[in-house]
């Protein structure tokens, strides 16, 4: 058997026969959802490369080690938790492990969360860990910890969105620790994630940063600094929930870009060359600033590409004058500016 898929419906779920696993040599792809897993020992799933698991609930911690310990040369894990806290502490130690999903909806308790270890991991993508509604958390409320551990040089992309770590608890090691990516895409929750001081983002080439969180423009100073290689740099604005796919009203401050680089830095000097900003609001005055720096220090920038709402007809001559503006301050001459409706 190379491939087994078990599915439920939502109005109830069923128990995974757990010696279906216990020694199987053929089985290559296993997605399960809506199940409750129990593994009292070690399965023996010794050709599994692909595991999916949707909204399974674990009868405990040891179960999920007795499962993920099982698959010695498991490439692919993704896991859709849906708000299931059947683990305290959810660890996934597996050395052969290339890409890695987590996508979890349950709001988090302090004395739990993630410990990952998995050397060989390529492509991490974490979705809305510690979930927030709206925003809206107490103390104590988000996971205590994330913990990734043994990322090497292999490690080519990362996308983290909507990681909520408790408000007490320090939160800088998801970025200390993929500091060796070469792709990563950002998209905070609103409590402060700090890019950590004296490391360095040595492989990062092309990032992605969301600016719909009040605290956006801090963290892309924190990652110029901090990213002396950099060479695409791509600033978006979404408003919907990139769980249920549905619009987050979020109340977005304008104000001075405060926390700007106290000197221009490296990626700018000589390295970025590839500027993209989509749903740029060209009235906000942060935005504009950000934008200012970016076009005015970047020597090397090839094209600058800004996306922007369609508008009527009466603010289009101060909108051209603010694109002229930016045309002006570019440090390239041979930067093409591009400004095109984000509807195109």
């Amino acid at each position: 058997m190379a491939q087994f898929s078990s599915y439920t419906y939502e109005d109830g779920s069923i128990r995974f026969p757990s010696v279906f696993c216990s020694c199987n040599n053929t089985l290559e792809i296993l997605e399960l959802s809506t199940m409750r897993l129990d593994f009292p020992c070690r399965v023996g799933l010794k050709s599994l490369k692909k595991l999916h698991l949707i909204n399974v609930k674990f009868r405990d911690e040891e179960s999920v080690c007795n499962l993920l310990s099982g698959c010695p040369i498991l490439e692919d894990l993704t896991v859709d938790r849906r708000g299931n806290y059947d683990a305290e502490t959810f660890t996934i130690a597996v050395p052969s492990l290339q890409r890695l999903t987590i996508v979890d909806t349950f709001q988090g308790k302090a004395n739990g969360g993630y410990v990952i270890n998995a050397p060989c991991l390529k492509y991490l993508n974490i979705k809305g860990v510690g979930f927030e509604w709206l925003g809206l958390l107490s103390p104590g409320e988000g996971y205590g910890f994330f913990l990734i551990e043994n990322v090497t040089e292999q490690l080519v992309e990362a996308k983290i969105v909507g990681v909520i770590i408790d408000i007490h608890v320090h939160n800088e090691d998801i970025l200390a620790s993929i500091t060796s990516v070469k792709r990563l895409s950002l998209d905070f929750s609103p409590f402060k994630i700090k890019c950590p001081t004296g490391i360095t983002f040595y492989q990062l080439v092309s990032l992605e940063l969301n600016t719909r969180k009040n605290e956006w423009s801090s963290l892309l100073a924190r990652m110029l600094n901090n990213s002396p290689k950099l060479q695409i740099l791509k600033l978006i604005y979404t408003e919907n929930d990139y769980y249920n796919n549905r619009p987050i009203f979020s109340l977005r401050l304008d104000g001075e870009w405060k926390k700007r680089p106290k000197s221009v830095p490296e990626c700018l000097l000589f390295h970025l060359v590839t500027f993209q900003w989509t749903n740029y609001l060209w009235e906000r005055k942060e935005e504009v600033e950000v934008a200012k720096y970016i076009l005015k220090n970047a020597r090397w920038l090839k094209k600058a590409t800004f996306y922007t709402e369609p508008e009527d007809v009466e603010t289009l001559e101060e909108k051209r004058d603010m694109l002229n503006e930016l045309a002006r301050v570019r440090a390239s001459n041979s930067c093409h500016l591009v400004f095109e409706s984000a509807s195109n």
